[in-house]
């Protein structure tokens, strides 16, 4: 009995670890360096979760659109999605219109 007892409650566990994948929620983001959200999402793509954009998504933020699948994004009517023309901070004198 306690052998089916603990199988159990190994089985509850188990089927508790897997749907408790918590969502990414995004709201209040302005971006920032290119290569830090690129890391980010590309991690975020290997890892399945689902990502929640809720509020500001700016700038480098935006590339969650582009790297994550689009099954896995969910786009709420508080979102607000911010582009600009990239540019690059160390360039400035190279700038050729």
């Amino acid at each position: 009995m306690k052998f089916r007892a603990g199988l159990l409650a190994a089985a509850i566990l188990l089927t508790e670890m897997h749907a408790s994948h918590a969502a990414i929620r995004i709201a209040g983001d302005r971006g920032g360096l290119i290569d830090a959200y690129v890391d980010r999402y590309e991690r975020l793509r290997t890892s399945g979760e689902t990502v929640i954009i809720d509020g500001l998504c700016a700038s480098s933020c935006t590339i969650v659109l582009g790297a994550v699948a689009a099954d896995k994004i969910c786009v709420t009517s508080k979102a607000a999605l911010g582009f600009h023309a990239a540019w690059d901070f160390g360039r400035k004198d190279d700038y050729r219109p």
